[in-house]
């Protein structure tokens, strides 16, 4: 999934779930989550994958049966962000990574917000719980510092955004493509 297919996906997830509360977190795979979220008065699953070779983020129709006892990462997720509402989505300059606003009550009824940064990018693929701070939270994919040195994820780091590309954005003035070539 590039960029430009994430953005796709992104105002189709928008359009049916913002707003929307997230009634059940399954982590069917060891990297792949289904968040059931009721908007606009029907039930969607929201699929996100970040496995290396089928990395993706969309809505879905399929249902998959987790597994007998949950992992940490859903177990974690399920105690900070079932019942909150997804309050935005954002891709920053068409990359891979989206991040999804949610707004939740701490344990003891306290307005919380968190960022479920879903990066799509290959075998770098990773899905992040992101507190207000911007402190990770977790991460489906613990990547410690022996690991990368550059861009470590484990909890109580601060999350930063995965080094830019340096491809330009295709919605930016000048980037219009003509296609007069293919006719009216």
């Amino acid at each position: 999934m590039d960029g430009l297919c994430l953005y796709a996906s992104m105002r189709e997830i928008e359009r049916a779930l913002l707003g929307g509360r997230i009634d059940k977190i399954q982590q069917t795979e060891k990297d792949e989550l289904i968040l059931t979220v009721r908007g606009a008065g029907a039930n969607y699953r929201l699929l996100i994958n970040a496995s290396a070779s089928d990395a993706r983020v969309h809505l879905t129709e399929n249902k998959k049966q987790s597994p007998a006892e949950a992992p940490m990462f859903c177990m974690l997720l399920r105690k900070r962000v079932t019942g909150g509402r997804l309050v935005r989505f954002e891709q920053a300059d068409m990359d891979r990574v989206l991040a999804i606003g949610i707004e939740a009550s701490s344990e003891l009824g306290d307005p919380a917000r968190f960022t479920l940064c879903c990066e799509i990018m290959g075998r770098h693929s990773n899905v992040i719980l992101v507190d207000g701070s911007g402190t990770v939270v977790d991460a489906i994919k613990r990547v410690s510092p022996a690991m990368s040195g550059a861009r470590p994820m484990l909890p109580g780091l601060q999350y930063s955004l995965p080094p830019a590309q340096q491809k330009r954005d295709p919605r930016a003035p000048g980037a219009q493509h003509r296609l007069d070539v293919l006719g009216p």
